[in-house]
């Protein structure tokens, strides 16, 4: 009550206001406060107090309080962060907080938070998931906002760097790709049973190595029908709100021209033939893959992902994540016998690890094929 004043305009009306400690500034480390006047009643002032002070305890003003919550210092961090990183990373942050990390999280004072703490938060995670790769990703997250903390003076170290992650049993790499039978199989279903549109499009990620957003931001102007060429220079990805986009491609080294073998071709022209007509020049700005209701309307992941699952129940086959069609695509161009650079430049990766998990997986198959080989020599 004491922090809201009466006092008089020059024309003697009454009016109220209050002024707030807002805690610090964590760009500058200043104090700050907030000042409101104008009020007509002490209700209207003692309303937009409590608002006010609501605002800074959540971190929604530009100051911290004097102790913040571990949220408040998040939203000031995400704040900072989302000038520095896509979109579609910003969206995938948030949703990483808003379903795993804030839940616990939210209400520590972040200067009393141990490495018990921490530890305790990452055991709970992996009750949840299964991934050695989401867990990571957690930790990491949670990291960022300490590190800020750090920078803003806030705390004076980062207790989630003491925590460790649980040893989680490994996936055998074999579970993210088709073997060359495999995807045979899978795509004569998906030929016989599924609209040629989505044949088309497991056909292509499956030949071409592309990820899932660069095929689905194609269009017909991307294609060099002539010299057998495909240009990737741009990719579907979720903006900040959580909406699909065409944007740059995921890395520079993303953009690229692939070449395209006679059977991928042939499977594109019988698609534009059924859904455009052959009518001249290619409308080179016309999307190759769409929704069912608009042909100038993106079609979606999600809606991929379904008919995939959909293909592997119906034939009782071993599924694997559409994403997983890339992954074939690099195994077996290495069993073809291209080189590791050959396929680092046409998948377009910038870090070569999971391209180097396949192609050790790929050698240690051909070894032991080798040693069968040599031992059935021996034994003749």
């Amino acid at each position: 009550m004491e922090k809201v004043k009466c006092y008089k305009l020059k024309n003697g009306e009454q009016r109220y206001k209050f002024r707030l400690f807002a805690g610090r500034d964590p760009l500058t480390g200043k104090y700050k406060y907030v000042n409101r006047t104008g009020f007509k009643t002490q209700s209207e002032a003692l309303q937009a107090l409590a608002e006010v002070q609501q605002d800074i305890e959540t971190g929604e003003v530009f100051a911290l309080p004097e102790h913040p919550t571990f949220k408040a210092v998040y939203k000031q961090f995400i704040k900072q962060h989302a000038t520095r990183v896509k979109g579609s990373t910003l969206y995938n942050i948030r949703n990483r907080f808003k379903s795993a990390i804030l839940p616990t999280m939210s209400d520590w004072k972040i200067e009393n938070i141990t490495p018990l703490m921490c530890q305790n938060v990452i055991n709970e995670w992996a009750t949840r998931y299964t991934s050695t790769g989401t867990l990571s990703m957690l930790k990491s997250d949670v990291t960022m906002v300490f590190k800020f903390a750090m920078r803003m003076e806030l705390v004076n170290k980062n207790p989630m760097s003491l925590a460790t992650l649980p040893r989680m049993q490994k996936k055998d790499i074999r579970d993210k790709f088709y073997t060359k039978n495999e995807l045979k199989q899978f795509l004569e279903c998906a030929k016989q049973q599924e609209q040629l549109m989505y044949y088309s499009i497991f056909y292509l990620l499956a030949f071409t190595g592309l990820r899932v957003g660069e095929a689905l931001a194609l269009t017909w102007g991307d294609i060099d029908f002539k010299r057998k060429m495909l240009h990737v220079n741009k990719t579907v990805s979720m903006n900040e709100q959580g909406k699909r986009v065409v944007g740059k491609p995921k890395t520079a080294t993303s953009t690229r021209v692939i070449t395209l073998d006679n059977s991928t071709l042939d499977v594109l022209k019988k698609w534009y033939m059924k859904d455009r007509g052959l009518s001249g020049d290619i409308n080179a700005s016309k999307l190759i893959f769409h929704t069912e209701r608009s042909k100038d309307k993106l079609c979606q992941a999600p809606m991929i992902k379904q008919v995939c699952l959909r293909i592997c129940k119906n034939n009782n086959l071993r599924y694997i994540t559409v994403h997983g069609l890339r992954h074939t695509h690099c195994s077996l161009l290495f069993e073809a016998g291209a080189s590791i650079q050959d396929v680092k430049a046409r998948l377009g990766h910038s870090n070569i690890q999971t391209t180097m998990n396949i192609y050790t997986h790929v050698t240690n198959q051909q070894q032991e094929k080798a040693v069968a080989l040599f031992d059935k020599f021996m034994q003749a």
